[in-house]
């Protein structure tokens, strides 16, 4: 749908919509101005039976002055008779001239009102202006905010999820050892094994959210990767898996890549399904959310 920014705009979407057209006419002007074409209409009609019925009568007057003129001697006194249905006539004539001058005086009064009608139109394109300024800074407050909330809400799912990180072991029937500090995560990537990681890669994998030490049942240790927002998406996906990759690598053990949130982005479905990653669920309790 073409964006209305000027009056050319508006012009253009109403010639391409006339229903939008006439709803707009609705909206805007009078009843009588509405139905101003169908009076005009009407009226034209009316001119039109009038001059027709005005014809027929001078067509009559004519047959009947013809026949005045083959008896014109001795009709003298008839001739009078005549002259003052012809005064009649000029008096009737009259009539139709004053009403004539009625209708111009409606008309200059209709274009006064279509005038008037232009001049608030302006000013609704005025307003409409100001509004869509509004709503620009609005939306822009709002976009503002969004960025401003994003990492509160990032924070406080992650110290949510971390402190729930034992509750997070135990979902997948793992008990946690210990979580990595950022000096194990350093002595990690200081590894022979880390040298052929690109250094973003490494930076990343040491600001990891979670990094679990857990064993299992039987007792065999192994580690869980954890990436967590508030809202889950792609990003924290990848990290996830890529994290686990690195892990495997470098301590030799299994992991087990996992994604924690309160919601989740509809697009990461497929690789939860897969098994490439696992989903752990953030209850409102966790977040303090009423």
């Amino acid at each position: 749908m073409t964006a209305i920014n000027t009056i050319e705009d508006l012009v253009q979407v109403l010639d391409e919509h006339p229903a939008w057209l006439e709803a707009l006419r609705a909206r805007l002007l009078t009843r009588d101005l509405v139905e101003l074409p169908e009076t005009l209409a009407r009226l034209a009609a009316r001119l039109d039976r009038f001059a027709e019925t005005t014809n027929e009568r001078f067509d009559q007057i004519d047959e009947r002055l013809n026949a005045m003129d083959r008896r014109f001697d001795g009709i003298d006194g008839r001739l009078d008779g005549m002259d003052q249905r012809l005064d009649g006539m000029d008096q009737r004539l009259d009539g139709m001239d004053q009403r004539l001058d009625g209708m111009d005086q409606r008309l200059d009064g209709m274009d006064q009102r279509l005038d008037k009608v232009e001049h608030r139109l302006d000013g609704v394109e005025g307003r409409l202006g100001g509004v869509e300024g509004r709503l620009e800074t609005v939306e822009s407050g709002l976009n503002a905010l969004r960025n401003d909330v994003a990492p509160l809400k990032a924070a406080h799912a992650r110290n949510a999820a971390v402190e729930n990180a034992t509750g997070i072991a135990r979902s997948f029937g793992l008990r946690r050892i210990r979580t990595l500090t950022q000096d194990d995560l350093w002595d990690l990537t200081d590894s022979i094994h880390a040298s052929d990681v690109p250094s973003n890669e490494l930076e990343s994998f040491r600001r990891a959210d979670l990094i679990m030490e857990v064993t299992d049942e039987a007792g065999e240790s192994s580690y869980i990767a954890v990436e967590i927002s508030f809202t889950v998406n792609g990003r924290d996906t990848d990290r996830a898996i890529r994290n686990t990759a690195f892990l495997t690598k470098w301590t030799g053990r299994p992991a087990r890549a996992v994604v924690a949130g309160f919601r989740r982005d509809d697009r990461i479905q497929g690789r939860i399904e897969s098994g490439d990653v696992s989903w752990h669920q953030l209850d409102a309790e966790d977040l303090e959310v009423e």
